[in-house]
């Protein structure tokens, strides 16, 4: 398997994609936003939206975006937190969301 940089789209792209994509173009563009985006708030926003999407990948591809935010801004909202504890619940995804939240508490100290 060879890696493939996620390449990042506008704003308005991006939206489309998070609203009529398929899973998979749904987690390209979430963790391209995330590695990319100078908005972090915009890019939680959808995090905290698509942490509940019906597609379980969609959902890990969530707090992985959560643990990018917090490594290349050292800073990320409660809400988003809080959307990725709830992934902890369940076990398809509780996996990723720890991941996430660690690089919250490693990267985010005293912030």
């Amino acid at each position: 398997m060879e890696y493939k940089s996620p390449v990042p789209l506008p704003k308005e792209e991006s939206e489309r994609v998070f609203t009529e994509g398929d899973p998979p173009a749904i987690s390209e563009t979430l963790i391209a936003a995330a590695l990319n985006s100078e908005d972090r708030e915009w890019v939680e926003r959808w995090i905290v939206l698509l942490s509940q999407h019906p597609d379980v990948g969609v959902r890990k591809t969530a707090a992985v975006a959560l643990g990018h935010l917090a490594r290349l801004h050292g800073s990320v909202s409660s809400p988003v937190i809080t959307a990725i504890q709830a992934l902890l619940k369940d076990e398809r995804t509780a996996g990723a969301a720890g991941d996430g939240l660690d690089d919250v508490s490693m990267f985010c100290r005293g912030k």
